[in-house]
């Protein structure tokens, strides 16, 4: 799929792939039919405004890509596995691609515990102390 659109700049936000490309009409066409065969799970958005998710590159990205896909996953599976093919950045980062190195794939956002965890933590340390407690002969 690089070959249709060789310049771009990717960036994962959850369940959705935010996809800046050069738009010309028969590389949308070629991209809209691999994307149906490879990923019919996935939702395709166009739209020229959703350039701050990419930081530093934000600039870059609104003046020299034409067009931002929005592509939905229904998980966030579907959108790590798609965002591990693709570079993060394309050629029109050019000298200022310092300012956003090409580490790879996104890093995975750190998840917090659920409530009903830490309350089951809790009661797990609850109930170790109250046996220790219960042990203690003194």
């Amino acid at each position: 799929m690089h070959h249709i659109f060789p310049d771009h700049a990717v960036v994962r936000r959850e369940c959705d792939i935010l996809l800046a490309v050069i738009g010309w009409s028969a590389r949308l066409e070629a991209f809209n039919h691999w994307i149906a065969d490879a990923h019919p799970e996935a939702g395709v958005e166009m739209t020229r405004f959703d350039y701050l998710p990419f930081g530093p590159l934000a600039e870059i990205v609104f003046d020299n890509y034409d067009v931002i896909l929005r592509i939905r996953f229904p998980t966030e599976d579907g959108a790590l596995k798609f965002e591990a093919l693709w570079p993060t950045r394309g050629l029109a980062a050019g000298p200022y691609a310092s300012l956003w190195p090409d580490r790879g794939p996104t890093p995975p956002a750190l998840v917090p515990f659920r409530p009903e965890l830490l309350r089951r933590i809790a009661e797990m340390e609850r109930r170790r102390k109250k046996a220790s407690d219960d042990s203690d002969p003194a």
